[in-house]
Formats: C-alpha cells, sequence, structure tokens
C-alpha cells in the first residue's frame, strides 16, 4: 500500500468553506471500500498509524487494519488485522474505531483503549452495541468487553479523557429509532471507570450527523468535527463542520462555516480522520468518500494560517510602541509577516515573534496613524495568509483628571481645583450634587480643545451665588473619553 495518497486528484473543489482553519484537498486515491477511523502518533511523534475499517461501504466489515507514515502524505500498509470483531454478537458490521491513551497506572500496561461499534445486521431485528478492546503497543489489540452502551444505530465512537480523569465518548446513533439518516444525531455517554461502564446516553447536538472527530488543540481547546447529511442516494453535497471547546470538552460552542465539503449531492463522506500533520503547525484530514458507485480515501490539509483576535485590540495615536498578541491557529514556525493597514494606511510592525501554532506576539508603532480600524494579516512561510478585518483599533487616549483640595473651607477663601487633559475636544462639563443627587453648582460647562485645560476652580459657591452647607458633595467631571466622579468636603 505505498503511495496511499501519492497522487493529486481532481475530484473535489480545490478550497472549502470559510472555518477555523478550513481544509484543502490534496489527493485521493481508490479505497475499494476502505475507511479511515483513527490517526495515532508513536515513535515519539515522528509517525503515525492510521487505524481503517475494511468492509462493505459506508460501513466497515468486522475487520481494523493499519498503516503507516513518516511524512501522512505516504502510507504503508502492516500486516495483519489489528482487531475483529468476528464471532463476537455475530457481528458483521463494524459501525467505527475510536481509541485514545490513557495514562492510569491501574490499567498496567494496557493504555491504548479502543472503542468499536458493532451489530449483527443478518438478524431479524438488528441492534448496535459497543465493544471494549485494550493493547500494549497499538499493534496487538485484544476485546475486553462488550460496553454498557447499546442503540439501534451506533458509528464513529470517539473517546475523549477529559481533565478531571473521566471518559467522554461521544458517538453517532438513531434518535428516532427507525433507521432514518435523518435522525441521525451526536450522542455521548460518560464514565468514571476507564470505560468499563458508561452512564445514560444523552444527546450533545442536534446537528444531523453521520461521523464525529475529536481532536485536541494546542492550550488543551478541544475541536468536535461532524458530517453531514448522509443519504444511501446522495442527494444533498456533504460538509465537515465543528464544535469547539475551550474547557476540555465539557461545553461545546458551534464554529461557523464549513471545513470541508463534497461537491455534489452524489459525493458522500463516511468515516474520517484528524490529526496534527507532519508540518506541526498544520492539521490533516482522512476522509472516506463515495462518488457515485466508486470509493474513494481523500486526503485534506490546513495549511492556511487562521487569524481570531488580537488583545489588547485598541492602541493609541499617542502611543510611540504598542505589543499585541494575534491568537488563532495553524501559525506556521516562521511566520512571514504581520501587517496593520486600513487600506490607506499601514502601521508599521517593528517585530514578530511565534509564540505557538495559536499564538504569535507583535510589535506595532501607532504614533500619530489616523483613527479608526484596522485589519490584521498574518502571512505563513508558506505564502498562505488570513486577514481579520476590524481587529485593531486606533483611538485617542482617555482623558485624564485630578482634584487638588477636595476638603476646603471657602468661607476662609479656599477653593478646591481640578486639573484635565484631553486628547480630543468636545464638551466638558463639571457639576457639584449634594449626597442626594440635588444640583448645587454647574462649575463648568463648555467646549474644549484637545490638550491640558487651564486650572477649574471652585470656590464653593452655589448656582444662586450662595456658599455651600457644610458636608459632603460629589463632582462629575465629563469630557471626550473622561468620566469621574469626585469626593468633595466643605467645612465652614
Amino acid at each position: 500500500m505505498k503511495g496511499f495518497f501519492a497522487f493529486a486528484a481532481a475530484l473535489f473543489a480545490t478550497s472549502s468553506g470559510y472555518c477555523a482553519p478550513a481544509f484543502n484537498y490534496e489527493s485521493a486515491v481508490s479505497s475499494a471500500s476502505l475507511a479511515p477511523e483513527h490517526i495515532e502518533p508513536y515513535d515519539g511523534g515522528s509517525a503515525w498509524r492510521l487505524y481503517y475499517s475494511s468492509g462493505t461501504y459506508p460501513y466497515g466489515g468486522w475487520q481494523i487494519y493499519s498503516a503507516t507514515s513518516t511524512d501522512m502524505a505516504n502510507w504503508g500498509m502492516e500486516s495483519g488485522v489489528r482487531i475483529s470483531t468476528s464471532g463476537i454478537g455475530g457481528a458483521n458490521v463494524l459501525g467505527g474505531f475510536g481509541m485514545y491513551y490513557d495514562p492510569s497506572p491501574s490499567l498496567g500496561n494496557y493504555h491504548y483503549r479502543g472503542f468499536l461499534a458493532a451489530a449483527n445486521t443478518t438478524l431479524p431485528t438488528t441492534g448496535y452495541y459497543l465493544l471494549s478492546a485494550r493493547s500494549t503497543d497499538q499493534i496487538n489489540w485484544e476485546m475486553v468487553s462488550t460496553a454498557a452502551v447499546s442503540a439501534a444505530y451506533m458509528n464513529s465512537p470517539r473517546p475523549l479523557l477529559r481533565s478531571d480523569g473521566s471518559l467522554l465518548l461521544l458517538y453517532i446513533t438513531d434518535s428516532g429509532g427507525a433507521g432514518n439518516p435523518s435522525d441521525y444525531r451526536i450522542y455521548y455517554s460518560t464514565s468514571g471507570d476507564h470505560g468499563v461502564s458508561f452512564g445514560a446516553a444523552a444527546q450533545l447536538k442536534d446537528d444531523n450527523a453521520f461521523a464525529v472527530y475529536i481532536s485536541t488543540l494546542t492550550g488543551g481547546r478541544v475541536r468536535l468535527y461532524y458530517s453531514a447529511p448522509y443519504t444511501s442516494t446522495g442527494t444533498a453535497p456533504c460538509a465537515i463542520s465543528s464544535y469547539i471547546s475551550s474547557s476540555g470538552g465539557f461545553y461545546f460552542s458551534k464554529e461557523t462555516g464549513v471545513l470541508l465539503s463534497t461537491t455534489t449531492s452524489t459525493s458522500q463522506f463516511a468515516d474520517f480522520a484528524v490529526a496534527r500533520s507532519s508540518e506541526v503547525y498544520s492539521w490533516r484530514l482522512l476522509a472516506g468518500v463515495k462518488t457515485g458507485a466508486t470509493n474513494y480515501i481523500a486526503s485534506a490539509l490546513s495549511d492556511a494560517p487562521y487569524a481570531v483576535s488580537v488583545s489588547p485590540n485598541v492602541v493609541y495615536y499617542t502611543d510611540s510602541s504598542r505589543d499585541l498578541t494575534l491568537s488563532g491557529e495553524v501559525f506556521s514556525q516562521t511566520i512571514s509577516t504581520i501587517t496593520v493597514s486600513n487600506g490607506s494606511y499601514s502601521i508599521y510592525v517593528a517585530s514578530v515573534t511565534r509564540n505557538s501554532d495559536i499564538s504569535a506576539a507583535f510589535t506595532v508603532q501607532p504614533a500619530s496613524a489616523p483613527l479608526g480600524s484596522y485589519t490584521v494579516t498574518i502571512i505563513n512561510d508558506n505564502g498562505k495568509q488570513s486577514a481579520l478585518a476590524n481587529a485593531l483599533i486606533v483611538d485617542y487616549p482617555p482623558g485624564t483628571e485630578t482634584i487638588t483640595d477636595n476638603l476646603f473651607r471657602p468661607l476662609r477663601g479656599e477653593t478646591c481645583k481640578f486639573d484635565v487633559a484631553v486628547y480630543n475636544p468636545g464638551r466638558l462639563t463639571l457639576r457639584a450634587y449634594t449626597i442626594n443627587g440635588q444640583p448645587v453648582k454647574k462649575i463648568y460647562d463648555a467646549d474644549i480643545a484637545s490638550g491640558v485645560q487651564p486650572a477649574i476652580i471652585w470656590n464653593g459657591d452655589t448656582d444662586a451665588g450662595n456658599k455651600a452647607a457644610s458636608g459632603l458633595y460629589f463632582v462629575t467631571v465629563k469630557g471626550p473619553k473622561l468620566d469621574k466622579l469626585e469626593k468633595v468636603v466643605i467645612v465652614k
């Protein structure tokens, strides 16, 4: 099986919808009836092992095989069968395989744990059940048990070891119980004993889905991929979309757009697998695809950066230099450049430092830059780029105000002084109120130019020209980007 994905095929569109991040097709190879199930790194992360099922499309048969690669472009088939469900409950259909590494000492040397959804479709009443397998070396697997999850239909079980030590198992099942693909939904069950037993099944999301996959991003975020729809006749293009969890797989939020899609209603995704690619910063997706009567395994790569946010996202035109952080995904090991422009004016970027594949630090010099919104563009070393509109705002700084002698005796000629500086012209008002909110004195109310203002004095008089009574007063100071409340005490 050398050269598993060795040739390019113009079977698909060259780019997919905009998402975080988008995948682009690289190549495809006729797969007869193979479907990718899981990709697991080994040999210290320098190589990858692909597990795939073989059998009647779009479902696997009852055997899992494997292939290895050092670049994720060329795969070599390994001899032998990794897992077979033959003879277990009369299974003749395999609805997907998922695995994970569990470091718990209680598992001895069996740290690789796998789950398979299987069924016997020759029985009068079909039903899927979850099988559990274990391995010490990724190669030799032994069946352990039938776990306590069963359903009328089940596909692509995907385990995730969460930060609290519990195991989350995601899978597709039939919410309607009638075998209608339009009723396939994403469900989950949890286990507190390393997958020996699971709690009750619950629906995670209401999206129609045929297959799911999970990947853990840098920083501990978890992405849930799903494909939809699947129809035996092919009535709509099939798309892979996603949810993201920043809490380690406890809560998932929908991501907009499409990561990858087929181009016609006759092309459908079967199971698929996603892994961090040999480019380190990119992601590679391998998908089983049916186009008409032909089956393929397609390879797609996320090789373009995806910019999400800039922090802080406001700088001032008075700043000589500001350090910022660009967050996103798929930032290459050498970032070519980051630009900041509003179309007619570009802010000088003094330096760029890649923190990781999801973060880059850069320094801008916005002094005297025109006010307004700017687009930030990151360009990877392969020339691929991502532009984030309205990512950075150049503004004028907040105004400042300081009060001097806020405890004073008007009858002795003492006053209270307010020093104000603003960086944009506008209206400036200072008003004094009693603690009950009753107006006492309009100290100042006028249009001002930008800059340091002449000192504003309150001698303790009221609007009526009388001296204010002894007590506590509040003075509001409002101007261009200035809104403060000062306490003043008058003593007679």
